[in-house]
């Protein structure tokens, strides 16, 4: 019985460790280096956001900042640029989900990217309650992932 109790107990504290660890991965984005300048580092990401539909609302070469204004993108079409089994089928919907996508970027001077891909829950209002509890972390940690190997 204290054996159950225990395993029991374990298994809790280690699933909670890990979803703390994935929420704060999703919440942080990605770091990464490459060897380019930082205005052509920069002119890359922001031609990529835009070909995906993105508006970029400020981008400061001096700091290397990038960050777009917020993107409604059907929640199946998402599934499916992630790759997520069942995009397909969602993608055709007639009253489509959608999703609220903001992607934000920090390239240093010495070109080490920093990306974030936030993408909120849908079916919610885009400014009520806390940004914490709104946010789809798988989604967002997938589609900073997409982003990264863009």
């Amino acid at each position: 019985m204290v054996k159950i109790v225990v395993c029991r107990f374990l298994t809790v504290v280690m699933m909670s460790c890990a979803t703390t660890e994935q929420v704060t991965k999703a919440s942080e984005g990605t770091s990464f280096k490459v060897d380019s300048d930082r205005k052509k580092i920069i002119e890359t990401i922001v031609s990529i956001l835009m070909d995906d539909g993105y508006t970029v609302n400020n981008i400061n070469e001096h700091y290397g900042i990038i960050s777009t204004a917020p993107n409604k993108i059907p929640t199946g079409k998402l599934m499916q640029k992630l790759g997520m089994p069942g995009g397909a089928f969602f993608a055709r919907s007639l009253d489509p989900e959608m999703s609220i996508v903001e992607v934000t970027a920090n390239v240093s001077s010495d070109g080490v990217i920093r990306l974030r891909a936030s993408v909120y829950e849908s079916g919610r209002e885009y400014f009520s309650g806390s940004p914490e509890q709104k946010i789809d972390y798988l989604y967002s940690s997938k589609l900073t992932n997409y982003y990264e190997n863009a």
